[in-house]
């Protein structure tokens, strides 16, 4: 899991420094607009699992976060095309540490992440509001869960997981090479269900922070020309897509000690369909989900009880673990990255069970015709399935 993660954040940098130097963008770097900033924030833990209220011997509740950020971000020529139909947009690297208030618990595990946002909304020359997300992992947990030495620790079960985040951000132009900035996020961090247990940790909080920027200023709003341009360039595509992943599976409705099945169960598939795009920030549309698990209708052989390894277990065939779902997709559609929001219906199925499950995903192009996909899906908006590893084509 360690060494997977690293790659994926890697290869994510990588990618949009590539994508920077794309002939669609611009070509001298001292128009490009870049800016470096630090930041504290403070956060508050939902307590969503046992480990957190402090359910264990001796235990305290582990209710809040402390970090401090370093970050790194540019954004487009203001005067270029792609400058005027995204204004503003930036998009960057970014590493924090974290402090728990028991990090006795947790250890003080430090986050890489790739990000991205833009201001929706300005107040005047000098305020605007706008959205940000993060994705990354976060590497350094300590005392996660281990069956003889951390047997409570239902939260992170794995020393490297996800970081998730997603927010709003206030920025203040203080002069022309220096910005305030205040934000309000909710984090996720878990591991994908590639381990057991992956209860995670949710929280929310603020952050303040000062920024120090280059030639950085409001772009030009864009034509009406450029932005007819912009869609006809591809208002309908098809999305194909492969991706594989690999999931842990348990027995549910057995307590806080349900019985997990022993090893890891690979899971494949194959997704199309078509998108429309909305107007240059919003696609919609649809896909076909063909997929493969291998964790699909295994049932344990013998008894066991709640907690207990589940190393005996049938295995029907491969016919049987496959399926096929109906998604309904959303999209937001910016340079470098997007991301995805999906419903689906399990509408084909050997033993005839319906699932209703959802995904999230992210996705780095660097090409407009390919991207890299990486994502996490879950069935009932509360159920862990798995990760979706993928690369995918727009035509």
């Amino acid at each position: 899991m360690r060494k997977l993660t690293v790659s994926l954040i890697i290869s994510c940098a990588f990618n949009f420094i590539l994508s920077a130097q794309n002939d669609s963008l611009p070509s001298k770097w001292k128009s490009i607009g870049w800016r470096i900033g630090t930041a504290i924030g403070a956060d508050y833990v939902f307590p969503t699992n046992p480990y957190l209220k402090g359910n264990y011997p001796g235990g305290k509740n582990i209710n809040s976060d402390f970090s401090a950020h370093l970050r790194g971000d540019f954004s487009f020529n203001p005067k270029s095309g792609i400058g005027r139909l995204y204004p503003n947009l930036y998009q960057g690297i970014g590493i924090d540490w974290r402090s728990f208030n028991r990090p006795e618990l947790t250890g003080r595990p430090t986050s890489l992440y790739v990000y991205q946002g833009m201001p929706f909304a300005w107040f005047g020359n000098r305020l605007s509001l706008g959205y940000e997300w993060q994705f990354g992992a976060a590497f350094g947990w300590k005392h996660y869960y281990n069956k003889e030495s951390a047997p409570y620790n239902t939260a992170v079960s794995t020393p490297v997981t996800a970081h998730m985040n997603v927010g709003l951000k206030l920025n203040y132009l203080l002069s022309e090479h220096w910005q305030l900035n205040c934000g309000w996020s909710v984090t996720h961090f878990s591991n994908g269900n590639t381990s057991y247990p992956n209860q995670g940790i949710n929280m929310t909080g603020l952050s303040i922070g000062v920024s120090y920027i280059h030639n950085q200023t409001r772009p030009e709003a864009p034509t009406r020309d450029m932005v007819s341009e912009e869609l006809s360039d591809r208002r309908l595509y098809f999305d194909i897509m492969v991706y594989a992943g690999w999931r842990k599976k348990r027995l549910l409705n057995k307590g806080d000690k349900e019985s997990v099945f022993a090893g890891d169960f690979a899971v494949n598939g194959l997704r199309s369909g078509p998108m429309w795009r909305i107007n240059r920030f919003v696609a919609c549309g649809g896909a076909l989900d063909f997929r493969y698990d291998q964790s699909a209708l295994v049932e344990p052989i013998g008894e066991y009880l709640p907690g207990e390894s589940i190393t005996n277990f049938t295995r029907p065939s491969i016919l049987k673990q496959m399926s096929l779902g109906i998604m309904g997709v959303a999209e937001l559609t910016m340079p470098i990255f997007a991301v995805n929001a999906a419903l689906g219906l399990n509408a084909l199925r050997p033993d005839g069970e319906r699932i209703f499950y959802q995904a999230l995903t992210l996705k780095v192009s660097p090409h407009p015709h390919f991207y890299i996909n990486i994502g996490y899906q879950l069935y009932d908006f509360q159920h862990p399935q798995n990760l979706n590893l993928g690369i995918g084509v727009r035509i």
